[in-house]
């Protein structure tokens, strides 16, 4: 993967950031419009329930729910105050091609930290949904030995009571393939 193709660093310009806000939901007479949004290096990412989702091109970070006071600037550095790109002094343009490589090395690290933390989010999930079927299988299984355990009582005294256990074939009992 070659990590500063002009797809890997387009987003690095304002201008391509500012074509990202097509159907942006605040545009004029307020604070976060689609110029400010730009300047503070999100871009527009709605999705089909949140059409002001907007994230940093450089931290992916994702913020919504944005209303029209809100500085995209002082937004950004509230949520990501580390973001390499909202910290820079100077204009992308001025940057030495040292400067730009050491900037697409962490934003590479961005990149890397949120695949991963998608991959233990989906394996968490999973992992709970499968915890979830073990326990219900449990139970079923449970219910099933419950309800096959019965104790003799014909002409015997309660203290002589012995355990037996009756066969049931059911496909939720024992017998049942999945467990």
């Amino acid at each position: 993967m070659d990590a500063v193709s002009a797809e890997h660093t387009k987003l690095y310009f304002y201008e391509n950031r500012l074509q990202t806000y097509s159907g942006w939901p605040f545009e004029e007479d307020c604070i976060c419009t689609p110029e400010n949004m730009a300047k503070a290096g999100f871009i527009h990412t709605p999705t089909e329930n949140s059409p002001d989702v907007a994230q940093c091109f450089f931290c992916y970070k994702e913020l919504e729910g944005w209303e029209p006071e809100d500085d995209p600037v002082k937004e950004h550095k509230s949520h990501s105050p580390a973001c390499n790109f909202i910290l820079l002094e100077k204009s992308v343009n001025e940057l030495t091609v040292e400067e730009l490589l050491k900037l697409q090395k962490e934003r590479q690290k961005y990149l890397i930290k949120k695949t991963c933390n998608q991959v233990i989010e989906k394996f968490e999930e999973a992992a709970k949904k499968r915890r979830g079927d073990i326990v219900k299988k449990a139970i079923d299984i449970a219910q099933c030995q419950i309800s096959t355990y019965t104790y003799s009582s014909i002409s015997l005294p309660p203290h002589l009571w012995e355990p037996t256990y009756k066969s049931i074939k059911s496909p939720d009992c024992v017998t049942s393939k999945g467990f």
